[in-house]
This record gives C-alpha cells, structure tokens and sequence, in this order.
C-alpha cells in the first residue's frame, strides 16, 4: 500500500505529515498492536523514517510503545479529540443554565473543562462572578493536570489505566510554594479526591487562587468533563471550599444527568 497517493495526485505532497497519518489509519483499520517492521512493509516506509515518524507519536501521546513486545499502540488522544469536537457544543448547551445557577449562589466564577491530552487540560466554558473583583479566565485556556483542581478531577475519575498512563509522564511543574511536586504526594491527593469525590486547589497553581472541582460523566459512564468553582483566597478559604463542595458536586450530577448518566 503505498504512502502519499492521492496527494501526490493533487501534487501537494508533504511526505512525513503524510507518512504519519498513515500509520494511524493502518492502526485504526488493525485495532491490534503492530511492530514497527509489520508497519514499514505495510507501508512501504524506509525503517529509517518510520522509526522518526513513531518517535514522535510517542512523544505527543498518539501511540503507545509495548517495550515488551516491541509493538505500538492507539491511546485515547485521538479519540478525545474527536469527542470534543463532536461535544462540545452538546455539553455546553446542557451546562450552560446549570453553570449560571451554580454562579447565582456562590457569586463566584464557573467553569467547565475537559481533559485534552495526557499532559493538560483546557477551559470549554466561563461564567464570570458577580462580585466587583473577579478572575478572568478565556475558554480555551490550558492547565496541568496536578496543580489545579479540574486536573486533579479528571486524574481522580478516569479509568485506573489512563490515571497510571498519565502519572508515568507527567512533569510536576513547580508555580507556587504549594504546587505538589513528587508523585507519591500527587498519589495521596487523588486518592484523597477520590474518597470525598471532589478536588481542590489550595493556590497550588497560581499564588492566592482557590478552586473546588467535581467531575461530570456522560451516558456511557465515562469522565466527560468538570465542573469548577474559582475564586480569590481572601474570598475562599478552605473552610469554604469544603462547605461549598457539595453544591459544586450537585450541579455536576445534574449536568451529568442531562448527559444520559444514570
């Protein structure tokens, strides 16, 4: 099956962006490990190149390597992607009045975010606080995975093979005095988040900030987004974080209701 065809045809060719969409339509069509040699004959790509192209799949999360068996993998990001762009207007359509309510009786901002890929996470949606001073965050904002608190949600709920997936690689990236910076202290957080079903960011990833965070599933039970609660430290203690968790979870579970989670 030779690579690059029908561009060449059109003669636009660009042989490495063609090459590597290439070995993630034969591993989609597969839906079985293969090896990088399997793949070169396949192909027809210079082992060489392929190595290159694999390489970099790797590093930006696209395939897997099994260094067992010596064979490569499909995570999920292609998959998250396409879910966000065929979901994204599905769930803030569902989400919008229940944000607005959640605003209404805290005052302060909300937001929803999804994961986006194994090392972060973006903003899908804001609604801004009602106090005179107030945050601002713009949707399409990116943020870590363990120094705020919808990324310590979605690592809480996702399935136990992506959360060890994503602990394998993550970078613990130091920006305040409380930003968790060893592994088995990001392991106790979770588990922690996990047992009172809602995350928290105590000015972790940026200095005076505070956040409570729950997450929100869809018809398939499957972690679609979070709901999140955000405002100045002078405003939200963690005192007032707890106290107000239960409200951000209540809101969560309804817009997970309106998604078809049962």
């Amino acid at each position: 099956m030779p690579v690059g065809t029908d561009s060449e045809k059109n003669g636009c060719v660009t042989p490495a962006l063609d090459r590597g969409l290439a070995v993630l339509e034969l591993l989609v069509n597969c839906n079985t490990p293969l090896r990088a040699i399997d793949m070169a004959q396949e192909l027809k790509i210079p082992k060489g190149s392929l190595g290159r192209i694999l390489k970099n799949l790797v590093d930006r999360g696209y395939l897997e390597r099994d260094d067992r068996t010596m064979t490569f993998t499909l995570t999920s990001k292609l998959l998250t992607m396409g879910s966000l762009t065929v979901c994204e207007s599905h769930l803030i359509e569902k989400s919008l009045d229940v944000m607005r309510d959640l605003r209404d009786q805290t005052l302060e901002m909300v937001m929803i975010q999804v994961p986006l890929n194994d090392l972060e996470g973006v903003v899908l949606n804001t609604i801004p606080s009602r106090h005179q001073v107030r945050l601002m965050v713009d949707p399409g904002t990116h943020f870590e995975f363990h120094n705020t608190a919808p990324g310590k949600s979605i690592l809480a709920f996702l399935p136990e093979k992506d959360f060890e997936r994503i602990i394998a690689g993550i970078k613990l990236t130091r920006t305040t005095d409380r930003t968790i910076t060893s592994k088995e202290e990001l392991r106790r957080e979770i588990e922690e988040t996990r047992e009172r079903g809602y995350a928290m960011d105590k000015g972790e990833c940026v200095e005076g900030i505070f956040c409570v965070s729950a997450p929100i599933y869809d018809r398939n039970k499957h972690l679609a987004a979070t709901l999140t609660m955000t405002g100045p430290s002078t405003r939200l203690s963690v005192t007032k974080l707890k106290e107000m968790a239960p409200l951000v979870i209540a809101h969560a579970n309804e817009i997970s209701r309106r998604l078809g989670y049962v």
